[in-house]
């Protein structure tokens, strides 16, 4: 499914079928804003979909952490997972530290799992990359937030907005497992 495909879902949601109200980029960032929102509530509630893995190396006890890096899930090296420690402490070999967009450790090499946002679309040609259990909620965000823009009445805005993440809530539960292997923090 493209952009395009999902904007015209929403238009037909807003009842904007003939493309008066909104135009294509306007519903384009409000596709971006309902993203956003259902990527901070998965990665708020673990959701082990929306982590990644990366090996770094460390030069000088440091490594740049990925761009797309929102907060750390683990942190590994050789058998172990290591300790996360406070911003002023000193870091040995089974601890590691993030100061701003840095980790800090004395391994020579870490393989992190972190959490990412899904990527923000920037064409109606791109594709959507959300997952299909989260296509529907998208859409339905998005065009809850089209309509707040016309300042539709909306009392029951507060409700709304919780009865989204309760159903977001519920995604996760139900697929929220995945098979993401990690070393156990001991050895056997």
């Amino acid at each position: 499914m493209t952009i395009l495909d999902l904007i015209q879902q929403i238009r037909y949601a807003v009842n904007d079928t003939d493309k008066i109200e909104f135009s294509d980029a306007e519903l384009l960032n409000y596709v971006n804003q309902a993203q956003d929102y259902i990527s901070n509530v998965c990665i708020n509630n673990a959701f082990k979909g929306l982590i990644k893995e990366v090996d770094l190396t460390l030069t000088n006890n440091q490594a740049v952490l990925p761009d797309d890096f929102v907060r750390e899930y683990s942190v590994v090296s050789g058998k172990y997972i290591l300790n996360s420690i406070p911003p002023d402490a000193e870091t040995d070999k089974y601890s590691y530290k993030i100061v701003g967009k840095t980790l800090y450790s004395t391994n020579d090499s870490v393989k992190l799992y972190y959490f990412y946002m899904y990527p923000s679309y920037s064409a109606v040609s791109d594709t959507v990359v959300i997952p299909n259990v989260f296509v529907n909620l998208l859409r339905e965000i998005a065009a809850y937030i089209a309509l707040n823009r016309l300042e539709f009445n909306t009392n029951f805005e507060i409700q709304l907005a919780q009865v989204f993440e309760d159903r977001l809530l519920q995604i996760i539960n139900q697929y929220g497992n995945s098979n993401l292997e990690r070393p156990v923090p001991f050895v056997v």
